[in-house]
């Protein structure tokens, strides 16, 4: 449990240090993105509807 839940912490607070947090827990960057990576995808999809929501302030 404190190997995935360091690698969610880390991953969302520092996306650009994949490298660095899959070494961390000693797995591949590639497995790190296909268990965590849906994290980012949340954000994005929150960010996605923020924008839309702005369209109707205009």
């Amino acid at each position: 449990m404190f190997r995935h839940g360091t690698a969610s912490l880390l991953l969302n607070k520092h996306p650009e240090h994949a490298l660095v947090i899959a070494n961390r827990i000693g797995d591949e960057v590639s497995s790190l993105m296909k268990f965590y990576g849906w994290i980012d995808a949340v954000k994005m999809m929150e960010l996605g509807q923020d924008l839309m929501i702005g369209l109707y302030d205009d």
